[in-house]
């Protein structure tokens, strides 16, 4: 086995707990490898502005893998971010995507993120859910407006009861057009970004930048888009909460994120 010099982690679910929350351990391992040179990129579907609670907690100053890969960017002072990689959705591909939802699910909620910057509609108690949790604040704008002037988009999260998410995503399959991928982050969260967005590509990326090769990289995560890196890494673990396709997927099985897995897992590695 490759010895790891690098660290590739999810961020809920696996690094957080279900009350979106960091335990001593978890902080005390990752700041112990980051002091002999082996430093945490966190790779999650949240927006920038989302993540820098948790990256200023753990002391890391690595790129952030924003939206699954669509961006990854470097955190300045005062919240400011330097983009270093974007691969938003196509402008006509956003502009149907928002028309398919509006004409067959007006019922459920949509987001876009640009850049670091949430946009809705109107809120609603799924923005309200979202903002709990990512403790962040929407801006309110007339979507078809913004999209048609053309802003990067760099995903949409789509919320709402999981039938008429099941009618978002058949829509969306039979648009044979649109250059996309999408899936269900939570039951009633369904994500789309480009179709050759991945956090695989966003691992590969910055492990060229760093000259570290993927056997050297120890990945971790709990869901589906997770799934490439964990199997392309040089060790993958799972999270226990994880689905099962994930877990046999990869290399090994941790504990929950409820349990400490984070922590279980890394310390394996790094005694």
């Amino acid at each position: 086995m490759s010895t790891i010099k690098l660290v590739f982690s999810d961020i809920d679910g696996t690094l957080l707990d279900e009350r979106h929350q960091l335990t001593g351990e978890t902080k005390e391992i990752i700041q112990r490898m980051n002091t002999v040179g082996i430093p945490t990129v966190l790779a999650s579907a949240r927006p920038p502005l989302a993540m820098t609670e948790v990256t200023k907690e753990l002391g890391l100053k690595t790129p952030l893998v924003c939206y699954n890969g669509a961006l990854i960017v470097r955190e300045e002072k005062n919240k400011k971010f330097v983009s270093l990689y974007s691969l938003p959705v196509e402008r006509l591909d956003a502009l149907l995507i928002y028309k398919l939802v509006k004409q067959h699910c007006a019922d459920v909620s949509i987001s876009v993120y640009s850049d670091e910057h949430w946009y809705v509609e109107a809120l609603d108690r799924w923005h309200c859910q979202e903002a709990a949790i990512t403790e962040m604040r929407p801006k309110i704008v007339n979507l078809k407006e913004f999209l048609k002037d053309y802003h990067p988009v760099h995903k949409f999260l789509i919320m709402g009861n999981p039938e008429m998410l099941e009618i978002v995503e058949e829509k969306l399959r039979q648009s044979e057009l649109l250059d996309i991928s999408f899936y269900r982050s939570k039951e009633t969260y369904l994500e789309v970004t480009h179709q050759q967005v991945s956090k695989l590509t966003a691992m590969n990326l910055i492990a060229q930048a760093l000259h570290v090769d993927l056997k050297e990289i120890l990945a971790i995560g709990d869901n589906y888009n997770d799934l490439p890196m964990l199997v392309k890494a040089g060790i993958g673990i799972a999270m226990g909460n994880a689905p099962e396709v994930v877990k046999r997927s990869s290399d090994i099985v941790t504990r929950g994120n409820n349990e400490n897995g984070f922590y279980h897992a890394l310390a394996t590695f790094f005694h």
